[in-house]
């Protein structure tokens, strides 16, 4: 799953760079759609996997300008870039807290240690 938001997140970034590129570059009065039609392919996706990302980005209209687009592409892009560093974030916290768990088992076992296996059978050299 977070391989797709990293594809997502990488397409978006592309999209904002590129719609960035129209504004300063003699580009064909087509590009500027691609670069819509990228944002809002992608937009769709992302509401897919996160319904609640659909009330906040709304999808541009035909005649949004480049400049749109890019506002757009690089606002949607640092939400999933938010989205996967909490991820990471709980990912590392779950690891920690299991290492913690497991550390802490190992120490209790050796400053409190089961009285059974502490025993030795005292036999003085002599058979039972």
């Amino acid at each position: 799953m977070d391989r797709e938001w990293m594809r997502l997140l990488q397409v978006l970034q592309e999209v904002a760079y590129d719609a960035g590129y129209l504004l300063i570059a003699e580009a064909p009065p087509d590009a500027a759609g691609f670069c819509l039609g990228q944002y809002n392919q992608v937009r769709a996706r992302i509401v897919r996997l996160e319904p609640a990302v659909a009330a906040v980005f709304l999808p541009l209209p035909a005649d949004a300008s480049a400049v749109s687009v890019r506002i757009a592409a690089r606002a949607l892009a640092a939400h999933v870039q938010q989205r996967l560093r909490d991820a990471r974030r709980a990912q590392v916290r779950t690891s920690l807290s299991n290492g913690l768990t497991w550390l802490n088992e190992q120490i209790g076992s050796l400053f409190n240690p089961n009285p059974m296996e502490m025993r030795r059978p005292h036999n003085d050299g002599y058979p039972q």
